[in-house]
């Protein structure tokens, strides 16, 4: 308290967030395993990565197939390596010329069987950073949804706890209870407002985290759609309520 200018004695009283907000968007948050895998950048990324590794074999067995070349050309008073005749003379040539390959000592086997190899690689590349990336995103739902859980929870052991205690002073006063009865509750009622605090620290850890793993592909992206469809506006509604 003395680093924020305060006196020792000065209490602080956190907020009760209302749990109803996020139990909506806990609800919401099912989305975000189909919009990651849409639009991570990793697994973006990722993706690039294998369709550049398909086109590269593609190429590989295009250069081993039979072409077919247009071949124009246009001379003016003479053919090239040759003087210039004394007539004017224009001379317009067209051809296809056809290029078969034959035996090039397995080098085209090769490098296509290397170009599949990069291809697989980069497939199993692509199927580690899903598993990786929405690994994390499951994690981060189920603490979500269990820290919303244990919430609510110690909301309501936190009301009967101070029911049971105002029910006791009540008997306690009238002389129906005795003053162990009224120790018994009021034990109950701090051990239920310390379940509450650990709740709450719960929570808004794992709010926390969420928020550090949304924020890697949502954020940036919701501030460049114009036009949002329901599970872009379901997004947008968690995204506000991690930010709190």
């Amino acid at each position: 308290m003395h680093a924020m200018g305060l006196p020792t004695s000065t209490g602080i009283h956190l907020s009760e967030p209302s749990a109803t907000p996020y139990a909506e968007a806990a609800r919401d948050l099912d989305d975000w395993l189909t919009d990651a895998s849409a639009h991570h950048p990793a697994i973006l990324a990722a993706r690039a990565q294998l369709d550049a590794a398909k086109a590269r074999v593609e190429t590989a067995r295009s250069e081993g197939l039979p072409t077919v070349d247009v071949v124009s050309n246009y001379y003016r008073n003479g053919y090239p390596n040759q003087g210039l005749q004394q007539t004017r003379q224009n001379s317009t040539s067209i051809g296809l010329a056809l290029t078969i390959p034959f035996f090039e000592g397995f080098a085209r086997t090769y490098k296509i069987r290397g170009a599949q190899g990069q291809s697989e690689q980069s497939a199993a590349q692509l199927e580690d950073t899903e598993h990786q990336v929405l690994s994390e995103i499951v994690k981060a739902y189920a603490d979500t949804r269990s820290s919303l859980a244990n919430l609510e929870s110690s909301a309501s052991l936190l009301k009967a706890a101070e029911d049971s205690v105002a029910s006791s002073e009540n008997r306690y006063a009238g002389g129906a209870a005795d003053v162990l009865e009224l120790l018994a509750a009021q034990s109950a009622l701090a051990d239920a407002q310390q379940e509450r605090v650990r709740c709450l620290a719960e929570w808004r850890s794992a709010r926390l985290r969420g928020l550090v793993l949304f924020s890697t592909w949502w954020a940036p992206r919701s501030r460049l759609i114009a036009r949002r469809s329901a599970r872009s506006a379901s997004l947008n509604k968690v995204w506000r309520v991690l930010m709190g």
